[in-house]
């Protein structure tokens, strides 16, 4: 029998993939509904109530069918083959591959709302990240894989904000004291460290796996963030700060 803190975990953990995925999934709705019948009923409502969310969104079968072979390669330690679309960094061009792969790991990202497999490209010889709803086709092989003793998921990610990798690059940002309360309150990277100003802003020093991914965070903060190095960076919040302004300075087109 689950306590009601370990019934809380996994209830969080329910709340967690409804909010950070956009595709409907069978499997977990089926993995929540039993997960439902084994909780205290006042919880065991509010995850019948987050099947019901994710039931009531758009069911992709392509994303389903990969996940799934994806899963059973990973699994049984097979490798699969798999067409990723590749799309240029601004847009206008893109070209499906054919990979073999062999599945190390399978991880979420609340950024974009996707789902990522991390695995030993056959082409490259390297390690790669591939985007789960770029996968246009899969097939599974008949060749069995091996992960290399000492690989880790954690190991892999550990500098990435999220899941890009990248060179390693110290990021220095430092926050107005309307929102350094606000920025204090939370982990934001394993890496972190926090320095008090004597005005009350504080700077974040992270150590990350490049900049992809950090660099629409800082926006979000908006002008009380305020990239102090890398000078890349610096410029690069730069330019998108002076393109968002030329946006906003004229009415929308109608």
């Amino acid at each position: 029998k689950l306590t009601l803190q370990e019934a809380l975990a996994l209830f969080m953990s329910a709340r967690l993939v409804a909010r950070h995925s956009d595709e409907r999934n069978m499997n977990v709705e089926s993995a929540f509904d039993k997960l439902a019948c084994v909780l205290p009923a006042p919880i065991a409502e509010h995850v019948r109530e987050t099947v019901a969310e994710i039931a009531a969104r758009r069911e992709d079968e392509r994303f389903t069918r990969v996940l799934d072979i994806l899963v059973t390669g990973w699994a049984e330690r097979r490798t699969v083959r798999i067409w990723h679309e590749w799309t240029s960094a601004d847009g206008t061009y893109s070209k499906v591959y054919e990979r073999e792969l062999d599945p190390y790991f399978i991880e979420p990202s609340d950024i974009g709302r996707s789902c990522y497999v991390i695995g030993h490209d056959h082409y490259s010889g390297e390690v790669r990240v591939f985007k789960i709803e770029r996968i246009q086709q899969i097939e599974m092989t008949s060749d069995e894989y091996a992960i290399p003793e000492g690989w880790s998921a954690r190991k892999f990610l550990r500098s990435s904000w999220g899941i890009a990798q990248g060179d390693v690059v110290e990021v220095k940002i430092r926050f107005s004291p309307k929102v350094a309360r606000r920025l204090r309150e939370s982990i934001w990277h394993p890496s972190q460290q926090l320095v008090d100003e004597p005005d009350g802003s504080v700077v974040l020093t992270v150590t990350v796996a490049g900049t992809l991914e950090i660099t629409p965070w800082i926006c979000s903060w908006g002008d009380d963030a305020e990239v102090l190095a890398p000078a890349q960076l610096r410029d690069d919040l730069h330019w998108i700060a002076e393109r968002m302004a030329t946006t906003y300075a004229t009415d929308p087109a109608p």
